[in-house]
């Protein structure tokens, strides 16, 4: 498959407090993925 995006490691401190660390993603053609989580979490900013 082709490789469209490689994001790591990612992480994610708002105030200075660790909510996300060490993250990996690798999205391939064809390829469907979902983030969930409650609103408010930060899963669009970090796909920004």
């Amino acid at each position: 498959m082709k490789e469209l995006l490689q994001v790591n490691p990612l992480g994610y401190q708002p105030g200075g407090t660790p909510l996300l660390h060490n993250i990996n993603l690798t999205l391939n053609e064809g390829q469907f993925t979902l983030i969930t989580g409650p609103s408010g979490r930060g899963k669009c900013r970090e796909l920004r």
